[in-house]
């Protein structure tokens, strides 16, 4: 009779159902060991090189740890399905456990991703990030998109997107954007220029920011009205006070 596949042979094969088997099997059997977790990370590795996605859902469901080997598979099979696996996971993509730099730079690079690529709601990588808190990875994250092609001249809203009600990242994200190039003048349809949608919403520590960045015309009228008018008219008086001030040449 012949033998039933080992746990390698259904991994490199991509037979899932047996693989699922034996791990559960070998659960039940004796938990974890040094010798069956070295066979589930090498098997991992087999996974990765094989493409075998399900498999190496199952192999991480049951204790599998990534290694730098694996890694440098994933990033030379340049497979998205098995890097989301891993971030399903759990895994961290600014861990610098493997090869020294986060995953995501790795990643990013090794699979030539389209940085100005938007997703079928139209949303750019740079107008995802635009939304959320600034941090140290936040940051990285942006600097890592523009070296790599990405072309904030051609966010023509972004800066709208970072003062939206919506949005985490409030005046750091908005100084972020600005000390990368982001467009302050630019008038939306809707909202008029990033100076009169802030006014509009009452930010006064967004509108002061964006009033003092050189090249913005506190004077600048969308629909007859400036960026103080539209604050005036929604009840922001302080706002619009402020604006006038700064308009004069006057400081608060």
């Amino acid at each position: 009779m012949e033998a039933a596949p080992s746990l390698s042979q259904s991994c490199k094969s991509g037979d899932v159902d047996r693989v699922e088997a034996i791990l559960k099997e070998q659960a039940a059997r004796q938990g974890t060991d040094d010798d069956w977790q070295k066979e589930l990370d090498d098997c991992l590795y087999d996974a990765i090189a094989s493409s075998r996605r399900l498999v190496v859902g199952a192999l991480l469901a049951h204790g599998a740890k990534l290694t730098d080997g694996s890694f440098a598979v994933l990033l030379n099979r340049q497979d998205i399905g098995v890097f989301e696996e891993l971030v399903n996971h759990g895994f961290d993509v600014n861990t610098r456990d493997y090869m020294g730099q986060p995953p995501l730079r790795q990643v990013f690079h090794g699979f030539h991703a389209q940085p100005d690529l938007a997703n079928d709601r139209g949303v750019t990588p740079l107008g995802t990030c635009a939304i959320h808190k600034v941090s140290p990875e936040m940051e990285q994250t942006i600097d890592l998109l523009l070296a790599s092609g990405a072309d904030i001249s051609k966010e023509k809203r972004i800066l709208h997107v970072a003062i939206r009600p919506t949005a985490y990242g409030g005046v750091a994200m908005l100084k972020l954007l600005l000390s990368r190039g982001a467009d302050p003048s630019y008038q939306d349809p809707d909202t008029g220029t990033p100076l009169h949608y802030a006014a509009s919403l009452g930010l006064a520590e967004e509108a002061r920011v964006l009033a003092e960045t050189e090249g913005v015309d506190l004077g600048a009228v969308v629909d007859g009205c400036t960026a103080a008018d539209v604050a005036r008219s929604r009840g922001h008086d302080e706002v619009a006070a402020m604006l006038e001030k700064l308009a004069k040449g006057e400081k608060n």
